[in-house]
């Protein structure tokens, strides 16, 4: 999915990946080179990721891309490392660990999140990689829940907010904390927002001292029943009473099963991205009770951007980058997605991004030049691309070992 690169077309059999070395760690040999299209006039799209060690990421001075990647057949994941500046030079295989991975950052740190059987928190620095500098459970002491924690939302570095998709209680805590005992600070309860007092709470912002935390409240895994947004304040860690919920504090969302976020950078406000219900063969049809929809983080109001339908499909992730620029995945099945740009202001939608069609969009992220980072996951030819919004084109197309599944930077 990405926008306008249309004289373009990658050469797969250019793409150098990094081969991963047994071990913990693995830095692949080769450099990095640049394939030139064959119009003249058109930019130059880096499309080799150059060898870097882990030695060399944390010498640098520059931001780093930390990529949640597993493999094609989910049977183990890692972490990728990535410099965000051409040429672009990477390492794969480091961190090793389950499948089932997300990963967070606040300032020099970088944060692994192990979710469904697995239910741990394990904390990096950039300038160390390789070492664990914190590795604690999110699972509540002497019980049998898998918490599997979806988001970490951070208020400073010493304290930040966990959400646990498999709990209805959020904890707040240390995210620079030195023990597991200096970790866990107090909890939020959100268990009223379910009846199984599990309300799937899945993503978080914090906006002008208030953080907002998306549920899902799904009911046996199906989006059955609305969506909600509960706000807490972070000074006293207390859910405001938002006067939109009916029966709830929080905000009711005219859609089901969101799964994505973007804070808009010009309003504040936040954009979500809700699926509705999937399709699964010889099972269910697609419920198309999703869409983009935007909170207004001044009065909790709501606006239905785009409401999905059969003929626009459903939508994945939103990414809000201006004023004016934003980019949604459009999802029509798990190998066919793609990326189109979107007016943030009325969602109208625009072209699709050139090579991002027909593919599997696994995260996209907003980096720290303004450009936007896409994952796509494939079988042979997993990938970061990084797309210009300015002239909706790609700078690079960058391979990977496993498939990417999220996108967060780290350092200066």
């Amino acid at each position: 999915m990405i926008s306008n690169i249309n004289s373009f077309v990658m050469q797969r059999s250019m793409l150098v990946p990094l081969v991963l070395a047994a071990g913990l760690l693995s830095a692949c040999g080769g450099s990095s080179n640049n394939s030139t299209a064959t119009d003249p006039t058109e930019p130059v799209v880096q499309n080799t990721l150059g060898s870097i060690s882990v030695t060399e990421i944390a010498a640098g001075n520059a931001p780093v891309a930390v990529v949640a990647t597993r493999a094609f057949d989910f049977s183990a994941g890692a972490v990728s490392l990535v410099t965000t500046t051409s040429p672009f030079s990477g390492v794969t295989g480091v961190n090793a660990s389950g499948s089932d991975i997300r990963v967070r950052s606040f300032g020099d740190n970088y944060y692994v999140l192990e979710g469904f059987g697995t239910s741990t928190l394990t904390r990096y620095s950039v300038s160390s990689p390789d070492q664990v500098a914190l590795q604690v459970s999110t699972n509540t002491a002497n019980s049998d829940e898998d918490s599997n924690p979806h988001d970490l939302v951070f208020v400073n570095d010493e304290k930040a907010y966990l959400l646990r998709y498999g709990s209805g209680e959020i904890w707040v805590v240390n995210p620079t904390a030195t023990d597991e005992a200096g970790f866990f600070l107090n909890t939020i309860d959100l268990s009223g927002y379910d009846a199984d007092g599990v309300p799937e709470m899945h993503r978080g912002a914090i906006v002008d001292g208030r953080l907002y935390v998306l549920m899902q409240r799904l009911d046996q895994f199906a989006p059955s029943q609305s969506a909600y947004v509960a706000v807490i304040d972070t000074a006293t860690d207390t859910e405001v009473n938002t006067g939109t919920g009916g029966q709830f504090l929080g905000i009711e969302l005219p859609v089901r099963n969101p799964v994505e976020l973007s804070v808009d950078p010009a309003t504040s406000d936040i954009a979500i991205a809700a699926v509705g219900r999937f399709a699964f063969e010889g099972a269910n049809e697609a419920e198309f009770t999703g869409g983009v929809v935007v909170v207004d983080t001044n009065d909790f109001s709501t606006n239905l951007l785009i409401d999905d339908n059969e003929t626009l499909g459903q939508f994945t992730n939103v990414a809000v980058l201006s004023a004016t620029s934003a980019y949604v995945v459009n999802f029509s099945s798990n190998s066919d997605n793609s990326l189109l740009s979107m007016n943030p202001n009325n969602g109208e939608l625009g072209e699709t991004v050139a090579g991002l069609s027909d593919v599997d969009i696994d995260g996209m992220a907003i980096g720290p030049n303004g450009n936007l980072w896409v994952g796509v996951s494939d079988q042979v030819n997993p990938r970061l691309v990084v797309i210009d919004p300015a002239s909706n084109t790609a700078l690079a197309e960058l391979p990977l070992v496993n498939n990417p599944q999220n996108i967060v930077f780290v350092g200066n």
